[in-house]
């Protein structure tokens, strides 16, 4: 069962209804967020689980995808690499899920 729909994470983002490919764009948003949030933590309950699901479609949706940024004001110029992009952490949906996150030992050697 779905979680989240298209419609209601159009809605959730605010996304612009006049962008072309809307309901493609939504659509992969979506089916990625899901599986992220479906991997990390399955067990979470539904609302939990929508809620990390719409932050981490919208930052998926507003981070550009290359790492690199370069921004010149003027005279000044700044550049900067993140050197981890995380969707589930820098949208704030693994906080949401880390206590539904079942968590395991695993050999070491």
């Amino acid at each position: 069962m779905a979680v989240v729909t298209v419609a209601e994470l159009i809605t959730a983002l605010s996304l612009d209804e006049s962008t072309p490919d809307l309901a493609v764009t939504a659509t992969r948003l979506l089916e990625v967020a899901t599986a992220l949030v479906e991997e990390y933590a399955p067990a979470a309950p539904d609302p939990v689980r929508a809620e990390a699901i719409i932050r981490c479609a919208g930052w998926l949706h507003q981070t550009p995808s290359s790492s690199f940024r370069a921004e010149r004001v003027g005279e000044y110029e700044t550049q900067r690499w993140a050197g981890s992009l995380s969707a589930l952490r820098h949208s704030g949906a693994m906080a949401l899920l880390t206590r539904y996150k079942q968590r395991r030992a695993g050999a070491i050697g």
